[in-house]
C-alpha cells in the first residue's frame, strides 16, 4: 500500500534581498490559500521597518486571505497616524478573509485602532473577519471604542469572530462599544462573540449586543459566550433575549452565559426568544449559576417545546439555579415534543431542589423520542433529593429503537 505524505508548510520567498533583521522579526508562511504573517515573540517592530517589509513581502495585490498574528510580548511603534503592526497589511485592498490575533501582553495604544479603521475602510470585498484580543492586552474603554469603529466599516461581512480574552478592562463602557461593533453588518450569517472572564461588561454590554442582534436578520449561526463575572444582571439577560428573538432564521445556536446573575427574568426572556426559532436544528445552552428558579424554568420549557426541527439539544442547568420540582417537570415534559431529536445531553447540578419522581417524567419523555441516537444524562444528588439507584430511568431510555450510545452519571 502506498504512503501519502502530507505537504509541509513552506515559507515564501518574502524578501527581494536577504534581510537577516526581517527574518528575526517576521515569519511568512503559506498555509493552503492563507498567507500568514507572524510577528515573532519578543520582537520590536518599527513603522519604517513595517513599511519596508510590507513593500518587500511577496504578497501581491490579488491576495484574498491573510492571517496577521502578533505573538506574545511583542512591541510596536505607534504614532497618531500609524501603527507598525497594521501597516503590514495597509495597502492590500483585495482581502476577502482576514484574521487578526494579538496574543498575550500586546498592549497597543488605543490610537492604533483608529489607524485600523482606515485599513478596514478600503476592504470593501471583506466578507470574513476574525479578531482575537489576547489575555492582558488591556484594551480598555478607548481601545474598545476605536476597535468598534473599525469593525463598523466592514458592512459586507457575512462571518464575524470577535473574541476578547481575560483582563482587557472593558467595563460597562467598553462592553457597550464592543456590543455595537457589528450593527452595520446587516448581511451577517454567522457570528461568534466571546467576552472572557471578568471583563465586567455589565448591563450596558448586554443591551448594546442586543441592539446589534436586532439589525442582523440573516443570521443562521450564533455562538455567544459571555463568561462568568461579567455582571449582566437580569436587565442584561433580558436585553440579550430580546435581541435573539429577532433571529428567526437561526439553524445553530450556542449560548454559554453561566454565572452572570441573569435570574429568572433573563432566562425567561431567552426562553421566549426560542419560540421564534422555528428552523433551529441545534441548541447548546449553558445557563448554570444564574438562579433561574421555577418561573425561569417554565418559560425556558415553553421555548424548547416549540423547536420541532431540533436534531441536537445540549442543556446544562448546572448548579445553583433553584428550579424546584415544578420547574423540573416543566422542562422534562418539553423534551417529549422534540420528535426529530438525535443527540441529547443534559446536566443538572446541585442546589436545584428537584425530587426523584420528576425523573420518571424525564424517562418517559426520552423514551418517546424514536430518533434518539446519543444520550448523556449527568445528575448531582446534593440538595436534589435523588436516589442512588437510577436503573428504572436507564431502562426507560436505553430501549429507544435507534439508540447507539447512552451514558448516565450520578454523583
Amino acid at each position: 500500500m502506498g504512503c501519502i505524505q502530507k505537504k509541509k508548510r513552506h515559507s515564501l520567498n518574502i524578501f527581494e534581498l536577504a534581510d537577516k533583521q526581517a527574518e528575526q522579526i517576521l515569519k511568512i508562511t503559506k498555509i493552503k490559500k492563507t498567507t500568514q504573517i507572524k510577528v515573532l515573540e519578543g520582537s520590536y517592530l518599527k513603522i519604517t521597518e513595517a513599511q519596508k517589509y510590507r513593500n518587500n513581502i511577496n504578497i501581491h495585490k490579488n491576495t484574498f486571505e491573510i492571517s496577521l498574528i502578533a505573538e506574545g510580548n511583542t512591541n510596536y511603534e505607534e504614532d497618531k497616524h500609524q501603527c507598525s503592526l497594521f501597516t503590514l497589511i495597509s495597502d492590500i485592498d483585495t482581502i476577502q478573509k482576514l484574521q487578526i490575533e494579538t496574543q498575550t501582553n500586546i498592549q497597543l495604544n488605543p490610537q492604533s485602532y483608529l489607524f485600523l479603521e482606515k485599513v478596514f475602510h478600503k476592504l470593501d470585498k471583506l466578507f470574513m473577519l476574525s479578531f482575537i484580543i489576547g489575555f492582558n492586552n488591556k484594551l480598555g474603554v478607548e481601545g474598545s471604542k476605536n476597535l468598534s469603529h473599525s469593525i463598523l466599516q466592514c458592512s459586507n461581512l457575512r462571518y464575524l469572530v470577535l473574541k476578547i480574552m481575560d483582563n482587557n478592562l472593558l467595563g460597562s463602557e467598553g462592553g457597550k462599544h464592543i456590543g455595537e461593533s457589528f450593527q452595520n453588518c446587516k448581511h451577517l450569517e454567522k457570528l461568534e462573540y466571546t467576552i472572557n472572564y471578568g471583563n465586567k461588561i455589565s448591563i450596558q454590554g448586554g443591551q448594546s449586543l442586543s441592539k446589534s442582534l436586532l439589525k442582523c436578520h440573516q443570521l443562521k449561526q450564533i455562538k455567544l459566550i459571555i463568561e462568568s463575572d461579567n455582571e449582566l444582571e437580569p436587565q442584561g439577560g433580558i436585553a440579550i433575549g430580546q435581541g435573539l428573538k429577532s433571529c428567526s432564521n437561526l439553524i445553530d445556536l450556542y449560548i454559554d452565559i453561566g454565572k452572570n446573575n441573569i435570574g429568572q427574568e433573563g432566562v425567561s426572556q431567552i426562553g421566549m426568544s426560542l419560540q421564534s426559532m422555528q428552523n433551529l436544528q441545534s441548541l447548546d445552552l449553558n445557563i448554570q449559576n444564574n438562579n433561574m428558579q421555577e418561573a425561569g424554568s417554565i418559560k425556558l420549557s415553553e421555548g424548547i417545546k416549540e423547536l420541532q426541527q431540533l436534531l441536537s439539544l445540549k442543556l446544562s442547568i448546572g448548579h445553583y439555579n433553584n428550579i424546584q420540582e415544578k420547574g423540573a417537570l416543566s422542562i422534562f415534559k418539553s423534551f417529549a415534543n422534540l420528535h426529530k431529536l438525535q443527540i441529547f445531553v443534559f446536566r443538572l447540578g446541585q442546589l436545584n431542589y428537584i425530587q426523584q419522581k420528576s425523573l420518571a417524567l424525564l424517562g418517559l419523555s426520552l423514551k418517546g423520542l424514536k430518533n434518539l441516537q446519543y444520550c448523556i444524562v449527568s445528575l448531582i444528588k446534593h440538595e436534589n433529593n435523588l436516589f442512588n439507584d437510577q436503573s428504572h430511568l436507564q431502562n426507560k431510555i436505553k430501549h429507544s429503537p435507534k439508540l447507539i450510545n447512552f451514558c448516565m452519571y450520578l454523583s
